[in-house]
């Protein structure tokens, strides 16, 4: 690792192996596993079926999907935070987060 990216003193885990890794591990397997079942629903099997069977300029333009979806819940996450329901506005976003990075990972797998 360069120089200078490391805090004086630290060094990273081994094999990749540190708290942060697991915590990362773990998560993902919990995204996975709602994303698995959220694919189940007709709906988001036929659009993933599509998906898998388009052109890839076509699919390019799936993947902004997510992002489009996800801009309205940002909203509704920051009026909670302008409330005062900081915590509940975080945990709106990091929850739309991973449901459209589970989302992509799904069709791009």
């Amino acid at each position: 690792m360069p120089e200078g990216l490391l805090e004086s003193g630290s060094r990273p885990a081994a094999g990749g192996r540190g708290p942060d890794s697991v915590h990362r591990r773990v998560g993902l397997a919990a995204a996975h596993g709602v994303a698995a079942r959220l694919a189940q629903w007709p709906p988001l099997a036929r659009l993933e079926a599509r998906i898998r069977g388009a052109s890839p300029r076509w699919a390019l333009a799936f993947f902004l999907f997510p992002a489009v979806l996800l801009f309205p819940i940002k909203l509704v996450a920051l009026w909670l935070m302008h409330l005062g329901q900081t915590a509940l506005g975080v945990l709106l976003i990091v929850a739309a987060k991973l449901l459209g990075t589970a989302f992509v990972g799904r069709c791009s797998s």
